[in-house]
């Protein structure tokens, strides 16, 4: 032991530490039970955009029950009327307390018409009846004479005898209810209404899963050739949550075994991996207990973070205990070992978790919530993570070498002599190739970051497994068979019930700007309102109602018997009056009624074939069209097209506000833990020629920037310093040939720890989530980027200044000998 050297707290007391840690994770690991993930992209927005502040405000109003739409398909129409009458049964068996209706036909619409059968009849339809009475009046006139043109030798229809038989078709409907069928009966769709919204996870997966079952069981009875299967928001957000939860489960799991794996051939000692995944599992468990308190939840965007701190924060235990097995190849005592591992290793590893914390922290200067919580988390997850690997790991250190358990050290490991056998032989050569470089990637990185290299395919954005696209698809198939009306849109919310009637002829009107290739289409294909539930021109129907009971009460007397009893059969009875709100069932004014029961204030939209419903830029335009348009004062929009608008607005403005806040903290930094000399100014040209290669990498491969790909490129500018600032660190203690001697022993530990953060980029392949890969791939081409200027670049770059400094003395020491020999 130095003599007057201060044990740290984990060396003098180290079961202290080690039960502070315990009582860490226990409380963490409470907290972390009950985060929950939101696979919704509006828990990405922040809450000043005005299509969260929209769609809260709907949310607010709206009674935001939850849909299933459940389709069966058939080619023999007989096989699938066979197992939707087996199937509908067991849905209406569902929990009433989750589900409030199974519309399985249209008999509630039918049975409404029928009752105000006189209220809904079309005007023209009662005109052409009335001029029939009035004709077979006047023809029971002995005087009438018939100036009809009957040239073409038809005679005058029987108007009477067609609407009484429509009529009877009418009330024959309402009896007996048709199902929901396609034209060609070989589709059938039944819509189970939930009695909760969709974001409701703990509900949403009870009915998901119950008519999951129902469907089984229907199949396992059903005729050869029948298809059923669910699509609706309840089934896109289990499917999406499902997806988050399996990706997130299987790339931490993918991350710690491989990370295992790769450290057991590395230190070939298990008391050094129990070290180091002692100290991980209490900074992983701290940070999830954490974001339980900070954010309270997990989203799309930080449900894969887990896996990016397990491979990132894994690094400051690794290089604690690789400082601590090379101390004791030398013969260090165990004690003094740990000590020194703890103080040699503290300058790189402080510097590479400032600069990690700044790279999440700068996430958290902007309005994007999908960013600022990635920030969050990740920042304090790797302070957290670096706090564990300098206590948690000393103290176990501390107690496993007491017990003789690193007695027998393992052989240095191999790989940094291999890294610095790769160093080049000729640097001048090497420095040159990188000076022809260097303006090459900037280049290409520039005319990236400006070709638009946004993600607008939202298929990208979403789930891409089997279950996920068979929902697509079913969702396909039921808007091939009865519109695309039945999804694809937006709600419109009005302050005023008055105000209704003119929005919703606006938005009809809609066209002008649509979407790319598509001039002067509609956006719209379909505007409802309770407006549309109510008869049209009612005061004109009612008089001409009137017009008809005056012309039969008085001349029903003078008509032939056939006619006379028709037309008393047709006679509307008295006492009718204009339907209002009140007059429409609920079940079919239940998406117009809100909360505090109020009706008619509600409007839905839908797009047309017009509009692509998974091409940003239609959406984004369709998100301007709408907005532009001049709506009442309080008028509320929400939908899934003007959130993702506002997504790329935000992500354009916050975007490059993030890079520039982590690249001026990364070099503050620097400047602060590795000094302004050459170490510090050499760890700042590795991180920036690291990202700018990876930039360049990134525009060969053509990878598309998303709510997840920006954060890559400050990542990668704070993680990517992290190898720079451990070798420069290194290099700094040594007297001689430090660069090469850095490399040598502290590159191999270097590369380890790139390799345990690319394993958790590397997992995020495995996720169902297309743009969760896209950032995988990011990212990884961000850390062998990095990686390769920290162990490669900058020992290459210090070295050249070395020898220009050892250049510079050795001229100088021979000028001042010149300079002595002639005066003497």
């Amino acid at each position: 032991m130095e003599t007057g050297a201060r044990l740290p707290l984990a060396v003098s007391r180290p079961r202290a530490v080690l039960l502070a840690g315990a009582v860490v994770v226990l409380v963490g690991g409470v907290l972390a039970a009950g985060l929950t993930v939101k696979a919704d992209l509006s828990h990405l927005l922040p809450p000043g955009a005005a299509s969260v502040r929209d769609l809260e405000e709907v949310q607010r109003r709206a009674q935001a029950f939850g849909n299933l739409l459940v389709g069966i398909t058939a080619d023999d129409p007989a096989a699938r009327a066979v197992a939707a009458g087996a199937l509908i049964p067991r849905l209406r068996a569902l929990d009433p307390a989750l589900v409030s209706g199974v519309i399985s036909d249209d008999g509630s619409l039918r049975r409404h018409v029928w009752m105000y059968r006189y209220q809904y009849a079309p005007i023209d339809e009662l005109e052409r009846v009335r001029d029939e009475l009035r004709r077979a009046v006047s023809k029971a006139n002995p005087l009438f004479v018939d100036l009809s043109d009957e040239r073409d030798g038809g005679a005058e229809p029987d108007r009477l005898a067609q609407l009484w038989a429509r009529m009877d078709d009418a009330e024959a409907r309402a009896r007996a209810p048709s199902p929901l069928l396609s034209k060609d009966q070989r589709t059938q769709m039944i819509i189970i209404r939930a009695t909760f919204p969709s974001t409701d996870a703990g509900k949403s997966r009870r009915v998901f899963d119950g008519v999951q079952a129902a469907i089984a069981a229907t199949l396992a009875g059903a005729p050869a050739g029948v298809r059923i299967g669910a699509t609706g928001d309840i089934a896109t957000v289990m499917i999406e949550q499902d997806a988050i939860v399996r990706g997130m489960a299987l790339a931490t799991v993918v991350t710690t075994l491989l990370v295992a794996l790769a450290l057991l051939l590395y230190y070939r000692s298990l008391p050094a991996l129990a070290v180091i995944f002692t100290a991980l599992g209490v900074g992983t468990i701290a940070t999830l207990g954490f974001a339980r308190l900070a954010v309270g939840y997990l989203n799309s965007a930080t449900a894969f973070l887990i896996s990016i701190v397990i491979g990132n924060g894994i690094n400051f235990p690794m290089l604690v205990v690789a400082r601590y097995l090379e101390e004791r190849r030398a013969g260090t005592a165990a004690t003094l070992a740990v000590t020194r591992a703890w103080t040699g290793t503290r300058r790189g590893t402080t510097a590479a978790a400032l600069t990690a914390f700044v790279a999440y922290g700068s996430l958290i200067v902007t309005d994007f919530r999908g960013f600022r919580d990635f920030g969050i988390i990740g920042a304090v997850g790797m302070l957290l993570c670096w706090a564990a690997a300098y206590t948690i790991a000393p103290a176990a250190l501390t107690i496993l070498g007491r017990r003789g358990h690193f007695a027998r050290t393992p052989a240095e490991p191999a790989l940094g002599r291999w890294l610095a056998a790769l160093l080049p032989r000729r640097p001048a050569l090497a420095l040159a190739a990188l000076a022809l470089a260097a303006p090459l990637l900037a280049t290409a990185a520039a005319r990236y970051l400006a070709s638009d290299p946004f993600e607008y395919n939202l298929r990208n954005l979403r789930a891409s497994g089997r279950q996920a696209l068979q929902a697509r698809q079913w969702q396909r198939t039921l808007d091939d068979a009865f519109g695309q009306g039945i999804s694809g849109g937006f709600v419109v919310a009005v302050e005023r019930r008055e105000d209704a009637p003119a929005v919703a002829r606006k938005l009809r009107e809609l066209g002008g700007a649509t979407a790319p290739g598509q001039p002067s289409a509609l956006l719209l294909t379909k505007v409802s309102g309770l407006d549309d539930a109510l008869p049209g021109e009612q005061q004109q129907r009612l008089a001409l109602l009137d017009e008809l009971r005056r012309l039969i009460d008085r001349n029903a007397g003078k008509m032939a018997d056939d006619k006379a009893d028709e037309a008393r059969r047709l006679r509307p009875p008295d006492g009718l009056r204009a339907l209002g709100d009140d007059d429409i069932p609920a079940d079919l004014a239940l998406q117009y009624t809100e909360k505090d029961g109020r009706r008619g204030r509600l409007l839905f939209a839908n797009t047309s074939a017009a509009v692509n419903g998974w091409d940003g830029r239609h959406l984004t335009a369709l998100s301007r069209s709408v907005r532009a348009l001049d709506l009442p004062p309080g008028t509320r929009v929400a939908g899934s097209a003007f959130v993702f608008a506002d997504m790329v607005e935000v992500i354009r403005r916050d975007g490059p506000k993030a890079t520039l806040a982590a690249f001026l903290g990364v070099l503050v930094v620097i400047g602060l833990t590795m000094g302004l000399g050459r170490h510090g100014l050499l760890t700042a040209v590795a991180a920036t020629l690291g990202t700018t290669a990876m930039l360049a990498l990134s525009a060969a491969a053509g990878l598309k920037i998303n709510f997840l790909d920006f954060v890559a490129l400050p990542l990668t500018m704070g993680i990517g310093t992290d190898y720079a600032a451990n070798v420069l660190s290194r290099a700094r203690e040594e007297e001689v040939g430090g660069a090469k001697r850095a490399v040598l022993t502290t590159g191999g530990v270097v590369v380890l720890c790139s390799f345990t953060t690319i394993v958790g980029y590397a997992s995020l392949l495995a996720a169902d989530n297309a743009g969760i890969r896209s950032f995988g791939i990011a990212a990884t081409l961000g850390e062998l980027c990095c990686i390769s200027a920290g162990v490669w670049v900058a020992p290459l770059l210090l070295g050249a200044v070395e020898r220009v400094s050892r250049r510079r003395r050795a001229i100088g020491v021979f000028s001042f000998s010149r300079g002595e020999e002639t005066r003497s």
